[in-house]
């Protein structure tokens, strides 16, 4: 009994202490960002969710506003994502392969995702 118990706490410590990705929860888009500068961002677009799983798995729900002037669900688009380096990820959707940058901000709690050319798209905002 005491080894279970020994083999367990071990294990947990080793769990608790492994570094986690700072990519890791949900994420809502705060800002539309062109050319450095805060854009006004519609605010059906705001209710997209963006979330990264442990297990590398993405989660997407895009809102756009519809010719009535309904926000409407696009539905979910799930994929895998990989971390490249510190700033570069990897978000593939069966043979799609989209390569974004990523600047984390305020300790985590905000990130920049920048294209490829290095243009800043977005700044979201974790909700966990």
């Amino acid at each position: 009994m005491r080894t279970i118990i020994s083999l367990f706490l071990i294990g947990f410590l080793l769990h608790s202490c492994q570094k986690q990705d700072p990519i890791i929860g949900d994420w809502k888009i705060e800002k539309d960002l062109i050319n450095d500068e805060s854009a006004d961002f519609v605010e059906c677009s705001k209710k997209t969710i963006n979330s990264f799983t442990h297990d590398s798995l993405f989660i997407f729900e895009n809102y756009i506003m519809d010719e009535t002037g309904n926000c409407q669900s696009l539905g979910k688009v799930t994929g895998f994502w990989k971390k490249k380096n510190d700033t570069i990820y990897l978000l593939s959707r069966g043979k799609y392969v989209d390569t974004v940058r990523l600047r984390f901000l305020e300790n985590n709690s905000k990130m920049i995702l920048k294209n490829e050319y290095e243009e800043d798209l977005f700044q979201l905002k974790r909700l966990n």
